[in-house]
């Protein structure tokens, strides 16, 4: 969608390209945990595979949910299940599997198959819901935020968004910004203040 994705679509394979990384923070699996849960909606499904590969890699039981609209728009099914991951998949429209949104069929999925942990990327709405239905499971989630980035170094600040200090101030919930490039994208979801 930026001048930098444009000029990536200009180069050919075998083309050098500068590269600065890593940049960021990833996921944090957990050594104890033994089920996990990805969700993904819409592009958000495109990084969770890497997660998947690693989690099965350690030995995990996995479970992955696939978000889209409508049947033309799920990503990533096949790839996901070669890997070996349980996956289902939810349609807005209904026109494939499940009817309705995917944080529909988490509810769902959470009450006979308990994760030790959810791991999620989407839009911010879905990712939101996912927050409040790990939050009354008490179940760790953590989030991929998906924020458009001008320099991706941390140098624009155009990237920002509130996270929650571990503490409360006079009974209030004080908040600082941290960079989605540089300090994310992955939190955790209880950290971070979604009504913005």
């Amino acid at each position: 969608m930026g001048e930098g994705t444009k000029l990536l679509t200009q180069r050919a394979v075998g083309d050098d390209l500068d590269i600065m990384g890593p940049i960021g923070n990833g996921f944090n699996i957990y050594p104890e945990s033994r089920k996990i849960m990805i969700v993904g909606g819409g592009i958000g499904v495109a990084p969770l595979l890497a997660l998947c590969e690693e989690s099965i890699r350690q030995g995990k039981e996995v479970r992955v949910l696939i978000g889209a609209l409508k049947k033309e728009l799920v990503i990533g099914e096949e790839s996901f299940k070669i890997l070996g991951a349980k996956v289902d998949i939810a349609t807005d429209d209904g026109s494939y599997k499940y009817k309705g949104l995917v944080t529909d069929l988490l509810i769902e999925i959470i009450s006979r198959w308990l994760p030790d942990q959810i791991f999620a990327c989407g839009p911010k709405p879905m990712l939101k819901k996912i927050n409040e239905i790990a939050l009354k499971a008490n179940i760790d989630c953590q989030v991929s935020l998906e924020e458009r980035m001008g320099c991706g170094i941390g140098a624009c600040l155009g990237c920002v968004c509130k996270i929650k200090l571990k503490e409360k101030k006079n009974n209030k919930e004080e908040y600082h910004y941290k960079r989605v490039c540089v300090d994310g994208p992955v939190f955790k979801a209880n950290e971070v203040i979604w009504d913005d």
